[in-house]
């Protein structure tokens, strides 16, 4: 039967195993043509021989502790440290301890083959190349997201931090006449 791969939208939980850590195995997350992410697991002492991978590959640790062997060095990830890796660097992994990480793999010849216009995607957006040309794209972006009829605000109301007087309760004795209720 095959294993059951994250779909697109579906939220997948990465906190540590804790006590199932003994008892996990490696599990793939999602994997498409052009990218993978997998849940490596790696038990105390067990060693992952030397390969490399032609596309960049992401290593996050969620719990434990590994060493990452790459030409010239050794790394050591532990909770919440990441590591990057260009395609074709030689690497080998030794686990400290009981470990999981967050694998994430590129397939470089997949992800230039594939032409955005076949799948609904938008072509590729030049980088802008100057500061001036960012802080446009910034603005444009802002204004898109939050228009002028819906400006950002952010508030912390607890300590009245960016409140506005429209979200700010106001009692009877605080409104003037003009503003108090005519009914009463």
């Amino acid at each position: 039967m095959a294993k059951h791969h994250t779909a697109s939208g579906e939220i997948f939980d990465l906190a540590p195993l804790a006590s199932g850590l003994k008892a996990a195995r490696t599990r793939a997350i999602v994997k498409t043509d052009a990218f993978e992410a997998v849940r490596l697991v790696a038990h105390a002492g067990a060693d992952i021989k030397a390969h490399k991978v032609d596309g960049p590959i992401t290593l996050h640790c969620l719990e434990g502790r590994v060493q990452v062997n790459l030409p010239g060095k050794s790394l050591e990830l532990s909770a919440a440290k990441w590591v990057y890796l260009e395609g074709g660097v030689p690497h080998s992994i030794k686990a400290i301890e009981d470990s999981s990480l967050l694998l994430t793999i590129v397939f470089a010849a997949k992800a230039n083959e594939t032409d955005p216009a076949e799948k609904n995607l938008p072509a590729p957006v030049r980088e802008p190349q100057t500061e001036d040309e960012l802080d446009m794209l910034l603005e444009e972006g802002l204004e898109e997201t939050f228009p002028a009829s819906d400006p950002v605000a952010v508030t912390n109301p607890s300590a009245r931090v960016g409140s506005t007087s429209h979200d700010t309760p106001k009692d009877e004795t605080s409104r003037g006449p003009a503003t108090r209720d005519r009914r009463t």
